[in-house]
């Protein structure tokens, strides 16, 4: 069936405006991102089986598996091939060749699609769990899984970041208030050791590098942190001003699970030429509050749809409309979450409407729960500006403890471990 473009199609392209000729890489280093490059490519999620809200991280020994979603809009069936890349620490490809790091064949094809079942905007659901049969990794370390269309590697559609990891190493640690007065009420500490135990690990300053992710956000992502000192097989990190972020506030969140009733901070809903239009109730600047646990996704976004008993092929697709209640201020305003991988694009910057006293911005989201905040892009005033950071937040920490021998031509991921602001804080679970 020949596909019509449709208004919101139209719009998409108006709005939405990613260009296919763009470069894979990052300009300057050669560095692999999450990045989509076909705009009728929608809502991808890569998360490990069975845990939608989970960082992309799966263990060799437990021969774990991710779970990867996409829709496309365009109804022409194609044929979505995926290839693994195997990067360094710093996420530049590996010098090293596919034989050396999967077993199987280099590139397969997915198999398992499904087409939507809702009213306006109709996509194709595609999915794949792997590793499979056909292709494992045999090296640990960080992967890119790169999509592209109908086999031809220079038609890529999309690719996302994940880690497989081979446990060698220990590492405890907690998530404490910053030691610096100046910063104690803003930023959290990470204090943690890594216990190398039987490990040769001759020179950690050079060989090793270690990666600490909050929220799943690698904008913010620190790299190459280094000990403080070494006892033992004892590598300690306390007090390592590498260690420190900004506590940010919880997320704001917006609730599409229904188009039939108002939920949380949904000001109205509309459809109008077959397309359904959200306005959200306007966000007010939070840095002048006092924190207050509301609860949040730590950035992430789930697909919901009340009554639906397969939201992935029932959801509806809203023009969701967000308002940020300010006066016009110097540097430029981003929503970002993990649903547009936190980039400070054209696409996520906030115009502001002088008649309004408001900065806009209107996103094509599938129904769900999406978390979301405002960035500052502004030399000198915080990035938090909108948001308040306060030392109590709930946020997430993946470190990751990537090494590489003398004779070795990439990085292995052979520590990790994940840490709670409140599970992982001694003081807050007293208060709570």
């Amino acid at each position: 069936m020949r596909f019509l473009l449709t208004l919101t199609s139209v719009l998409l392209f108006n709005t939405y405006v990613i260009s296919q000729e763009e470069d894979y890489f990052d300009h300057d280093y050669q560095i692999l991102r999450d990045k989509t490059f076909d705009p009728y490519i929608r809502t991808v999620q890569l998360y490990k089986l069975g845990l939608p809200l989970s960082f992309p991280i799966i263990s060799m020994e437990d021969e774990e598996q991710l779970h990867l979603a996409f829709d496309d809009f365009n109804l022409y069936l194609n044929d979505y091939y995926y290839e693994l890349i195997h990067c360094d620490a710093l996420w530049k490809p590996s010098e090293i060749t596919k034989p050396e790091y999967l077993e199987g064949i280099p590139e397969d094809i997915i198999t398992e699609y499904n087409y939507s079942s809702g009213m306006y905007q109709k996509y194709l659901h595609y999915t794949l769990d792997f590793p499979t049969e056909n292709m494992k990794p045999l090296m640990s370390g960080n992967y890119i899984i790169s999509v592209f269309k109908n086999g031809v590697k220079d038609s890529v559609v999309f690719q996302k970041r994940f880690m497989v990891v081979k446990k060698m190493l220990l590492l405890e640690g907690q998530v404490d208030r910053a030691g610096d007065p100046e910063f104690r009420r803003f930023k959290q500490q990470l204090n943690f050791s890594i216990f190398t135990g039987d490990y040769d690990l001759s020179n950690p300053y050079t060989d090793m590098n270690v990666v600490i992710v909050q929220n799943g956000n690698w904008q913010s992502a620190q790299f190459k942190v280094q000990p403080m000192f070494m006892k033992g097989d004892e590598l300690d990190f306390n007090l390592s001003e590498d260690a420190i972020f900004w506590g940010w506030n919880d997320y704001r969140n917006v609730n599409l699970r229904s188009i039939r009733y108002h939920t949380e901070q949904v000001s109205s809903i509309q459809i109008k030429n077959d397309s359904i239009i959200a306005y959200m109730e306007p966000d007010l600047n939070r840095a002048a509050r006092v924190y207050a646990d509301r609860g949040d996704l730590n950035g992430n976004f789930v697909i919901l749809n009340d009554g639906s008993f397969n939201p992935d092929l029932d959801a509806e697709y809203c023009w969701t409309k967000f308002y940020l209640k300010s006066k016009k201020v110097k540097g430029k305003v981003y929503l970002t979450g993990s649903f547009n991988n936190w980039k400070k694009s054209q696409e996520n910057q906030m115009t502001y409407d002088s008649l309004l006293g408001m900065y806009t911005n209107t996103f094509y989201l599938k129904q769900g729960y999406y978390d979301y905040r405002y960035e500052l892009d502004l030399s000198y005033s915080p990035i938090w500006n909108f948001e308040g950071s306060h030392w109590q937040t709930d946020n997430n920490y993946n470190i990751l403890v990537y090494h590489r021998r003398l004779s070795d031509r990439s990085d292995r991921l052979i520590g990790y471990l994940n840490l709670n602001a409140i599970k992982n804080n001694t003081i807050l679970l007293q208060t709570r």
